[in-house]
C-alpha cells in the first residue's frame, strides 16, 4: 500500500481521489437526433407536421351547388352530361339509334387546388349501375382540367346495338388516373366521379 505524502492523512488522500473521478457521460447511438430534440425543447417548438400532398378533386356535379359530398341526395345526373346526334349538332338527344354517331358531352369540375393532368372519361352501357355485371365500356377520352375550374370533354362514338338492346342507362366516369381515382366504380350514388343517365330505347 502506498503511503500518502508527509503531512496528509490516509483519509484525506482518499477523499481527494474520489473528487478526481467524474462519471462518464452516456453516449447516445443517435447523437444528432438527441441534439435536435434537445434544441426543440429549448426553443419550445414541436416536431414538424407531415402534411398530405394536395390532389385534384374531380366531380361530375348533379347541380350548381354540388360540392362532391356523397351519398348523393338530390340533383340530376343530366346536369353534367348530355349527348347529341353528330348530324344534328346542338340539339340534345334522348333516343339513340343503332349505327349513328353521337357526340357525348361531359362537364368535369375540379374543386381541388391541383390541376388534373391525367384525366379520363369513360362511358359504359349494356346494364344498369344497380347491376353492373353487364356493363361494357364503349367510349373514352383523356382530358386535363385546371385547379378550381371546369372543362367539357367531348367524345364522338357509336352506341353499340347490344347496349341499346339490353338497358336504357348509360354510366359515365371521370377521374384522374394517378391522383384522383374512382373509389366505387359504376356507383353514381356513393362516388363523386360517377353519374348514371337514363336514355329512351327505340
Amino acid at each position: 500500500m502506498t503511503l500518502p505524502p508527509r503531512g496528509r492523512s490516509l483519509l484525506t488522500e482518499r477523499v481527494r481521489m474520489r473528487l478526481r473521478v467524474r462519471p462518464a457521460r452516456p453516449v447516445s447511438p443517435f447523437p444528432a437526433a438527441v441534439e435536435a430534440a434537445a434544441a426543440r425543447r429549448r426553443r419550445g417548438t414541436a416536431p414538424p407536421t407531415v402534411r398530405e400532398p394536395a390532389t385534384p378533386f374531380l366531380v361530375l356535379r348533379r347541380g350548381p351547388d354540388d360540392a362532391g359530398a356523397r351519398p348523393a341526395t338530390g340533383g340530376a345526373d343530366t346536369y353534367a352530361f348530355r349527348f347529341e346526334d353528330v348530324d344534328v349538332p346542338g340539339v340534345a338527344c334522348t333516343t339513340p339509334q343503332p349505327g349513328r354517331r353521337y357526340r357525348f358531352r361531359t362537364t368535369v369540375t375540379n374543386l381541388g387546388t391541383v390541376p388534373a393532368s391525367l384525366g379520363m372519361v369513360e362511358i359504359y352501357g349494356g346494364g344498369s349501375w344497380q347491376y353492373p355485371g353487364g356493363m361494357r365500356l364503349f367510349a373514352m377520352a383523356p382530358f386535363a382540367c385546371p385547379a378550381l375550374a371546369s372543362v367539357e370533354v367531348v367524345v364522338v362514338a357509336v352506341v353499340p346495338d347490344a347496349v341499346l338492346a339490353v338497358a336504357n342507362q348509360l354510366v359515365v366516369q371521370a377521374f384522374d388516373l394517378m391522383q384522383d381515382p374512382v373509389a366505387r366504380p359504376l356507383d353514381p350514388v356513393n362516388d363523386r366521379h360517377v353519374i348514371a343517365v337514363t336514355v329512351n330505347k327505340i
